[in-house]
Order: C-alpha cells, then structure tokens, then sequence
C-alpha cells in the first residue's frame, strides 16, 4: 500500500505528536502522525492514526509505503491522545523491528522533512 492524499500530506508535513492536521494549524486533523524514526534500512518512518486506523508508513523514494496498517483503539469520549498512544500491539511491533537507536526528536524530524525525508548524505 501507499499512502496518498491526506494521509501522504500529513507524513510529509506533519510535526509528529502535534495533532494538528496537515498544514500544522494544530486545529486537528483526520491524520494524526506520532513518532518518527530512522530505520534499520536508512529510511525513514512515521506511525500514524487516520480515522479508525493505525499504521506505520516509511518513506521509499518519493512515495510513503505501508507495511502494517490495524484498527486502531477507540479514543476516549471526546479526549484527545497524542498518535502513539493509540497505536495498536501489530504497529508497537513493527516499529520495535525496524527503529534504529531512539526516535527522532524536534530537530531531527525538523532536518529529516527539510531533505524530504530522504536519509542523509
């Protein structure tokens, strides 16, 4: 699978844990894109949650491809969650086999989405 429209928006431009939407107006969005990582690989991933779906998407070339995609748990009554909280055990998993050392913080998402998030040189 591949991710498009919204959903390939909010990976590209999203600042992970934000819940804003899209374009970051932190209104909150369809997408919610939580952490960010390196891959084993090189490449990079970003868990998400997008309506009643929880998944893991890593960048391959210009597209965001999506080896695990799950239901995903139901939000409290009106509460909002940060992506991660929400992320079922079959997406935990596949994170927990590709991450390379510590999820990207501020900084290095920052850096990551400025060379679109291909791996750097």
């Amino acid at each position: 699978m591949v991710a498009q429209g919204e959903l390939a928006a909010a990976l590209d431009r999203q600042v992970g844990g934000s819940g804003g939407n899209s374009n970051d107006s932190g209104k909150g969005g369809a997408v919610r894109v939580g952490v960010s990582f390196a891959a084993r690989d090189g490449q990079y991933c970003r868990g998400f949650v997008m309506g009643s779906s929880a998944g893991l998407a890593c960048r391959a070339g210009d597209r965001w491809r999506i080896p695990v995609l799950a239901e995903a748990e139901p939000e409290a009554s009106g509460g909002y969650r940060q992506a991660g909280s929400a992320l079922p055990p079959a997406v935990l998993d596949a994170i927990d086999a590709r991450i390379a050392g510590k999820p990207l913080d501020a900084a290095g998402e920052a850096a990551a989405r400025a060379r679109d998030w291909r791996p750097a040189p």
